[in-house]
């Protein structure tokens, strides 16, 4: 399979760039698959899970929202997104924890502003969760 340059980028810095043969990306309108030579393009990112695949081995991180652009000609794909959380960088345990703890508190929640972060918090955490359950 072809492969193309994937770049992923946080205000910090050039966290990584390696070949790729597929890139599945968070896209605001849905889940968006990128193949080699793709047609240029723009996707403007949400948050959530993007992984790409090198040679049949698949690697997911969860990142936060950004944009995604290919250049066609160069056959590069650069992702730029305001954070990026791998799997190593939790562990289960501690994850399993703060899901007990978001849980009680969305329970006991009254206000609804409060209580839609809780539940986004406690979205990521399951997706977290799920990262580390299948890299582990």
């Amino acid at each position: 399979m072809t492969s193309f340059l994937l770049s992923i980028r946080t205000p910090e810095k050039l966290y990584l760039s390696v070949a790729a043969d597929v890139l599945i990306l968070p896209g605001q309108d849905g889940e968006r698959s990128i193949l080699a030579n793709e047609l240029s393009e723009v996707v403007l990112l949400k948050e959530g899970v993007l992984s790409y695949s090198k040679d049949g081995r698949k690697s997911s991180f969860y990142v936060g929202e950004g944009a995604f652009s290919f250049d066609h000609e160069k056959n590069e794909a650069t992702v730029l997104v305001s954070f990026v959380l791998s799997p190593g960088d939790f562990r289960l345990s501690d994850l399993a924890k703060k899901e007990s703890e978001l849980a009680r508190s969305l329970d006991a929640e009254e206000d609804p502003a409060r209580k839609a972060l809780l539940q986004k918090e406690l979205l990521r955490t399951r997706t977290l969760e799920s990262l580390s359950g299948t890299q582990g």
